[in-house]
Formats: structure tokens, sequence, C-alpha cells
């Protein structure tokens, strides 16, 4: 075994020994680049993601929207429905337009 497929097993081996909270607890306020993976549910509701304002609510959806350094997050529109701006895509990148 590669020296280094040795190491990936050997943390493998440690990190499956606590509980993805336990391993958040040892790190926080450490200078440890490390933070949980978290579904979109949860995501949403983490202390520093909400403290960051990275997600807007829109007709009861909420969703990941842009923020700039002068501007608060804001969505003007809902998602699109699939397929709903296809045409209008195509049609902007000169797919699907006769030119004769």
């Amino acid at each position: 075994m590669a020296p280094l497929d040795a190491l990936e097993t050997d943390l493998a081996e440690a990190f499956k020994r606590k509980t993805q909270a336990e391993w958040a607890e040892i790190f926080d306020g450490t200078d440890g680049c490390v933070a949980p993976i978290l579904p979109f549910s949860e995501a949403v509701r983490h202390p520093h993601i909400a403290a960051r304002g990275v997600f807007a609510e829109h007709e009861g959806r909420v969703q990941p929207a842009p923020r700039f350094s002068r501007t608060e997050a804001t969505l003007s529109k809902g998602p699109s429905a699939p397929g709903q701006d296809t045409r209008v895509a195509l049609g902007a990148w000169g797919i699907g337009t006769s030119t004769s």
C-alpha cells in the first residue's frame, strides 16, 4: 500500500470514531479550515450562513441568492419551470432561428 493510501485509510478510520457534531466541536475556535457538509435543509439554518444572508425566500421557497457588499440578497422572481425558458435561451444563442 502506498504511503498516501495508508494515510487516507488512517484518516477515514479516525473520522469514523466521532460524530459530525463531535468533530465540529473539536475544530470550533481553531484555525483549522473545517466545516460540516450539510444538506440544503440544514444549511439554510446554519448560523454562519444565516449571518451572511446568502439565502432569500421568494414565494415560500428558500433559494441561494446573489449577495454583494452593499446590497441585500433578494430575488425578483422564483425559478423557472424546467424547460420554460429553453426556446428564449436557444434563440438568444442563435440556435433554431432561420436566417433565410
